[in-house]
């Protein structure tokens, strides 16, 4: 019980450090410009909705975007008809962690080819200089979030073998709330859910749910996300 569990655990920790170390050296490497970005093609919210969708795919955080739009709007560099715009395309670039975790981390075994790239990644981080060194972060980050999805996926699969959760009696409202609610909580501890969105698709794959419990995950996830947004917000203008 305990392996299956370490397996789940350690799974999503290396896809969360994955996830950061890609999103610190990707700021490390382009932040600025980034940023630059962000403020100069918001022009009308149309432009907004594209700045915010791709700034949030490079970053693979929307939770970033939405933070550094709380702020520009506070300092007055962006109108709020041009947040609304950036915000709502932050919400469709993060769903690419989803897409590339079902399109290459679910169909294809990558994890054991995604061990030189943080190899690499690691060696060019401590031996590089500068941007080189952010990128070499970044590259680890990424290697990273495929081994961690590989490693979910076995304990998924142990999971599911000894604990099919979509056996589990699933229907009526109650229980259909009780699973956001323990997965909004999940998401705000996690602070990411991309992680959230990551470990439903791996039990999905794994038959560890069904696909109406994997809905009501990510109902949970996508509403424990705000939080961050939600705190930000506080004091800013």
């Amino acid at each position: 019980m305990m392996t299956l569990v370490f397996g789940v655990v350690g799974g999503i920790g290396l896809f969360l450090l994955g996830m950061t170390l890609l999103t610190d050296g990707l700021k490390a490497f382009a932040g600025e410009a980034l940023q630059r970005a962000l403020v100069r093609f918001t022009g009308t919210p149309l432009q907004a909705f594209r700045s915010g969708a791709v700034v949030t795919a490079l970053m693979q955080s929307s939770s970033a975007t939405t933070v550094a739009v709380i702020g520009f709007v506070s300092a007055g560099l962006l109108t709020f008809p041009q947040a609304v715009g950036l915000i709502l395309g932050a919400s469709l670039g993060t769903t690419s962690t989803g897409w590339l975790v079902s399109i290459l981390g679910l169909k294809i075994s990558i994890g054991t080819y995604a061990l030189p790239v943080v190899g690499i990644g690691a060696l060019l981080h401590v031996l590089g200089r500068g941007r080189w060194s952010a990128l070499g972060l970044a590259l680890a980050g990424f290697g990273l979030i495929f081994v961690g999805i590989e490693t979910l996926q076995t304990g998924m699969r142990d999971l599911a073998t000894r604990f099919p959760l979509s056996n589990l009696p699933h229907g009526g409202i109650a229980s259909q709330l009780l699973t956001i609610i323990l997965v909004f909580a999940l998401t705000v501890v996690m602070q990411s859910s991309s992680a959230a969105v990551a470990t439903t698709l791996t039990a999905l794959e794994a038959n560890a749910v069904n696909f109406e419990q994997a809905i009501l995950l990510l109902i949970g996830a996508s509403g424990g996300t705000i939080v961050t947004a939600i705190l930000a917000a506080i004091g800013a203008n």
